[in-house]
């Protein structure tokens, strides 16, 4: 489920019943409703009075203020990282770089992004900072990597909003200033890349309007594991 909702398959503001759920995923509503609690938690399902559990709306206020987030987390996890990471990090950070470079970013004979693709870059993107020595740094890391997936996913279904970026170019200069321990060159590439995404974002979204920030933010996991 939690998969769905950050691969787009469930619109923004969908409603989510139990009933529908079980049916979907073949299990009882027991787990269901304790799967929607867990992602209510993590802020990926939000709950209403009269509407019960659904898909929270998009907000490009929150997208930048999210964005911009990251952007601050990645200057303290680089540093970090490049201070503590040693071999252990640099031949994980390889091995993910590698798998990413080999895997096709589209689906064959079609526009839509491959979701192994898409899972091998969140790993990279992970790995990138996987060095740094605080877990709770880089458990809210993730969440916002996640998050951020989320938007992409519900406002971009295809790819050829990017057809004129070389996103593999952009990974390669990252691993290259990660294996450099190029601290400053690593960050400023990163948030460069991010920021990249979110404009692309904003550009092609499907509402003329910017709409606010509506849903109460739960980005600190007080319960992670």
């Amino acid at each position: 489920m939690r998969r769905d909702i950050l691969f787009g398959c469930f619109p923004p503001e969908a409603k989510l019943p139990v009933d529908t759920l079980r049916t979907r995923y073949g299990v009882s509503a027991i787990p269901i409703r304790e799967a929607l609690n867990r992602l209510l938690a993590e802020g990926l399902v939000d709950h209403a009075e009269q509407k019960g559990f659904l898909v929270p709306p998009l907000s490009v206020e929150e997208l930048r203020e999210l964005t911009e987030t990251r952007c601050w987390i990645h200057e303290t996890m680089v540093r970090e990282t490049l201070k503590a990471g040693g071999d252990d990090w640099e031949e994980a950070l390889v091995i993910a770089a590698h798998r990413l470079f080999k895997a096709s970013r589209n689906l064959e004979r079609s526009n839509r992004l491959n979701p192994e693709w898409e899972a091998l870059h969140r790993a990279f993107h992970i790995a990138l900072v996987a060095g740094c020595p605080s877990h709770w740094m880089r458990e809210f890391h993730a969440d916002l990597f996640d998050y951020a997936e989320f938007y992409k996913n519900q406002y971009l279904s295809a790819a050829p909003t990017e057809a004129d970026r070389d996103v593999s170019a952009e990974h390669r200069a990252l691993l290259d200033a990660a294996i450099a321990l190029d601290g400053a060159r690593l960050t400023a590439l990163l948030n460069e890349h991010t920021r990249l995404t979110t404009q692309i974002i904003i550009e092609n979204r499907p509402d003329p309007v910017a709409a606010p920030g509506r849903r109460a933010r739960r980005r600190v996991m007080l319960a992670a594991g």
